[in-house]
């Protein structure tokens, strides 16, 4: 079987999460996201550290949630497109 350790880190804690999947709902259901909603509540802003991966995409097109992508995976992006 296939596990998936997920990382949340907090300004003063970390929580790793263990999960069957890789799907947004982990992520939604730990952060309190309502992907339905389309944007986070007001006043509410979360900057997501990560690569890639297409469920980060996604909620990157969030209103109030911000991406910070990994720049060892912008870099293959670029060493590509060179």
């Amino acid at each position: 079987n296939r596990w998936w350790l997920w990382t949340f880190l907090g300004p003063d804690t970390v929580v790793f999460l263990i999960d069957p999947t890789r799907s947004t709902r982990v992520v939604a259901e730990h952060l309190g996201i309502d992907i339905d909603a389309g944007s986070l509540e007001p006043g509410r802003q979360l900057l997501i550290s990560s690569d890639f991966y297409s469920v980060y995409q996604s909620l990157g097109a969030l209103d109030g949630l911000d991406p910070l992508w990994c720049w060892a995976h912008i870099r293959r992006y670029f060493i590509r497109a060179s």
